[in-house]
């Protein structure tokens, strides 16, 4: 299962929140998409509540978990606090196998 999702963002203060289910033992993938200067970062919570993925020095707005454990994940997608201020639209994709 592959989709991209699309949202706005108002400012650093606005997130934007999507759960996703999935089954024990898949690969969970986000990434933004796009050609736009509007930096993402993306958060995932595994479906104890727990942040999945490490920080690096870049806006973070791609993650991969593998393997998962079944249930639902939280996705939270936030302006990228390392670039400049912005508002408007974003759009990454969220692909499961």
């Amino acid at each position: 299962m592959r989709a991209n999702v699309s949202g706005t963002l108002n400012s650093y203060r606005s997130k934007r929140v999507y759960m996703i289910r999935v089954r024990e033992g898949q690969t969970l993938k986000t990434e933004q998409v796009g050609d736009s200067p509007r930096r993402i970062t993306i958060f995932v919570k595994d479906p104890n509540g727990n942040d999945i993925g490490d920080s690096d020095a870049s806006c973070n707005n791609r993650r991969e978990i593998s393997p998962t454990e079944a249930g639902d994940y939280t996705i939270e997608v936030v302006e990228c606090r390392k670039a400049d201020p912005w508002r408007g639209r974003f759009t990454f994709r969220v692909a499961v196998r």
